[in-house]
């Protein structure tokens, strides 16, 4: 035999070892009213806000969809066919006889503040101007000159709205200083409508590991729309849901819409869900006001930036929507409305709702804790530890899935699955379950394989160790007369 010419030779092996799909843990769909787009038909958007209007125009959906880019988060947004409301009856304070209507079906909910600027005759000379406040008066637009026609369509585009000062028979004056104010409700969906639209996302190609659904909802609505998200799961789509709960109504004071909200969710328990209770005004990244939100939104968008271990409550993270690209948030609340602070008034955490709080000498709110709506013996309390079941119910799913149908041998002597096979499989898993371990996400994990099989099916384990949350120190401030180490 002729030895070869002495050479070298490379090969490049394809193992497959980027088969596992990218995470979706920071992936957030979200759910509700928009003004544009076809409902029920989930799409991913991403790059810029602008990017969310020309798909989905504006609203309160396509409006967290944009905070959420804003912050660096990938969304997937789904329309829900929902209603606009009715403007309420306008108030006007000050001089003037021009009268001012709107129309139009808004968008989104608004405490508008109109304030004539400039004096003039409506019908008559384009002198008077007036700005529009959508927040109650917190953030206002440019000064707008009222047409001759006293129709002012400005923010039709981003509002729906359109607010028309009445010439009677020509000579009706605005008056600079006079106000105009109106509240606006915000479109309501029902939970049928919101099942509809997680339909769609359940048979949509898209991934995502969180649900937000904008809109406020009672328990009995939650338990439905809890369901389907039930069903997502079921379909091996490993999803949370947050929801919101209704604001205070008409003179309820504090304690009494916190023991409504207590009274109505008492019975209510999933370990898929986290209801959202308290507002508070957050800046809107479409229409630049300081709209009045559930505290829901800043704690997604939070979610959306952090590792799926991560308590939403750690303070050294700082107050909420601090983190790059947050909105801002304002404590002054919307006009009857107050921002409920669970270190104030402790109502709701006990209740198992997300709340915020401000800590003593630190700026800013905080959430609470972020609750999950779990029963008392659930080990699914607090929202991160479902995100990290999840995401190892992810990565072990994506593994035993391509070990199915895979001819396997048996102990001769015991009938059971072989010793080496069953540790492969162990070692195998524990291996893809990796980035919990190098993500820092458990303090431990391990993956145990059934050797008996039940008929043909093989019964799998897998146990992690969680990492440790502290939620209160006890703290002792002492005058003693040495600091020498003590026994």
């Amino acid at each position: 035999m002729v030895a070869p010419i002495p050479n070298t030779s490379f090969s490049f092996p394809n193992n497959g070892l980027g088969n596992v799909s990218p995470s979706p843990a920071n992936v957030i769909a979200i759910v509700g009213p928009t003004s544009a787009g076809t409902a029920a038909t989930p799409r991913a958007i991403g790059g810029s806000p602008a990017n969310v209007v020309s798909g989905f125009g504006y609203g309160p959906a396509a409006s967290l969809a944009a905070a959420l880019i804003e912050g660096g988060g990938n969304v997937v947004l789904t329309k829900a066919t929902h209603t606009a409301a009715t403007p309420g009856s306008v108030t006007k304070t000050g001089a003037g006889t021009s009268t001012m209507t709107v129309t139009g079906s808004p968008f989104d909910r608004y405490d508008i503040v109109v304030t004539t600027t400039r004096s003039g005759t409506v019908g008559v000379d384009l002198t008077g101007a007036v700005t529009i406040s959508l927040d109650g008066g917190r953030t206002t637009s440019k000064e707008i000159s009222v047409p001759i026609s006293g129709v002012v369509s400005t923010l039709a585009t981003t509002t729906g709205l359109t607010f028309t000062f009445d010439d009677g028979t020509g000579t009706e004056e605005l008056v600079a200083g006079t106000t105009y104010t109106l509240n606006v409700p915000a479109p309501t969906l029902s939970a049928a409508n919101v099942v509809t639209a997680l339909e769609a996302l359940k048979n949509s190609i898209e991934s995502y590991s969180l649900i937000y659904v904008t809109g406020a909802f009672d328990a009995s609505d939650v338990a439905t729309i809890a369901a389907e998200v039930a069903a997502i799961v079921a379909k091996k789509r490993f999803v949370r849901v947050i929801m919101e709960s209704e604001d205070v109504s008409g003179a309820d004071t504090e304690a009494e819409w916190a023991a409504d909200l207590a009274t109505d969710f008492v019975a209510s328990s999933s370990d898929l869900v986290t209801v959202a209770a308290g507002y508070i005004g957050v800046r809107d990244p479409l229409t630049k006001a300081n709209l009045w939100r559930s505290v829901g939104w800043p704690a997604i968008i939070r979610a959306a930036q952090v590792a799926v271990h991560r308590d939403l409550a750690a303070v050294e993270d700082g107050p909420i929507a601090a983190l790059a690209g947050g909105p801002a948030l304002l404590g002054t609340p919307a006009p009857g409305k107050f921002v409920h602070d669970e270190d104030f008034n402790p109502l709701l955490n006990q209740h198992r709702f997300l709340t915020i709080r401000s800590f003593p000498g630190l700026p800013g709110y905080y959430v609470t804790n972020p609750n999950v709506l779990s029963g008392p013996t659930s080990d699914y309390d607090l929202l991160q530890y479902g995100r990290i079941a999840d995401e190892a119910a992810r990565l072990t799913n994506i593994y035993f899935t391509q070990k199915l149908s895979r001819d396997t041998f048996l102990d001769p002597t015991t009938g059971k699955i072989l010793e080496s096979e069953a540790k492969g499989w162990e070692q195998g898993n524990d291996q893809a379950l990796l980035p919990l371990i190098t993500g820092k996400s458990v303090s431990a994990l391990a993956t145990s394989v059934d050797r008996t099989p039940t008929g043909r099916t093989v019964n799998v384990t897998v146990r992690f160790v969680p990492k440790f949350y502290p939620k209160e120190f006890a703290i002792t401030i002492a005058f003693v007369t040495t600091l020498a180490a003590t026994a």
